[in-house]
């Protein structure tokens, strides 16, 4: 016989068979450990304050499943993910490109080793050649407890001039820090989906330079466009935004490139 399953969470489980007849019976138990063993599940955020640092990243993120990066698989792939793919418990070492949309990432890990530039960890934009311009992923992108992360780069300007998750994707409880921004939504002219950012973590996030002059200008979440559509709406809540840092411009950001409607 085959007994098989998902255990609820990390840690150790077992489960004990008995089998009886006319002779009697007899039992084996079977028993094993479920990788991230060592931390029980968190529950998400619930609300966007009242939590100190180490409970925020211990709910958000692959921390929230105990998971290290020994428990991950490292990509290979290169740096346009498929278009419909979907991933789970994988180690990025690289920024990636998501612009082809149908995309769910869960519990990954993305850690990219350089950037700079203006570049994203994550970018989900798709870029006309034609027109010379951006617009927004070809369908769906999601990112359900990822962690987003600047800390492998080697340099502050790098980490400062760096995006966590650039574009138009759901974030549900991910971790974002060390970046010189967290999240953005623009590029989005044209989709005719929702957007959820929920009961995430965006946090030390990089200053580099004299933000007066040639330094980075620091956002937790910033909005650009974001045109009502076919009834869409984006909502933001349950997250906290700290940027405590000294070229901080706002935790939540609203520099309207193009319309800017139906934010919850």
């Amino acid at each position: 016989a085959t007994i098989s399953g998902t255990p609820p969470a990390p840690g150790a489980w077992a489960v004990t068979i008995t089998a009886t007849n006319a002779h009697g019976s007899a039992s084996r138990t079977f028993s094993g450990t479920v990788a991230g063993a060592g931390a029980a599940l968190q529950a998400r955020m619930d609300k966007g304050y009242g939590w100190t640092h180490a409970e925020a990243q211990a709910r958000t993120g692959i921390a929230r499943w105990g998971l290290t990066t020994a428990d991950l698989t490292e990509w290979t792939g290169g740096e346009v993910i498929p278009a419909g793919a979907t991933l789970d418990k994988v180690w990025f070492r690289q920024a990636i490109d998501v612009h082809l949309g149908g995309i769910t990432l869960n519990r990954c890990l993305i850690r990219p080793e350089s950037g700079g530039g203006g570049l994203a960890a994550v970018r989900t934009s798709s870029f006309f050649a034609a027109s010379n311009s951006y617009g927004p992923p070809q369908g769906r992108v999601q990112l359900i407890d990822c962690e987003v992360s600047g800390s492998a780069m080697s340099t502050a300007a790098q980490q400062g001039w760096t995006w966590g998750i650039d574009g138009y994707a759901d974030a549900i409880g991910c971790d974002v820090h060390h970046l010189g921004a967290g999240m953005s939504t623009r590029f989005t002219t044209g989709a005719g989906w929702d957007q959820t950012i929920e009961s995430c973590y965006i946090h030390d996030l990089v200053s580099t330079g004299d933000g007066a002059t040639t330094g980075n200008h620091v956002d937790g979440y910033t909005i650009r466009d974001y045109p009502a559509g076919a009834n869409r709406h984006i909502q933001f809540a349950k997250n906290w935004v700290w940027t405590e840092t000294g070229n901080a411009t706002g935790g939540f950001f609203v520099q309207a490139w193009a319309h800017v409607e139906n934010v919850d």
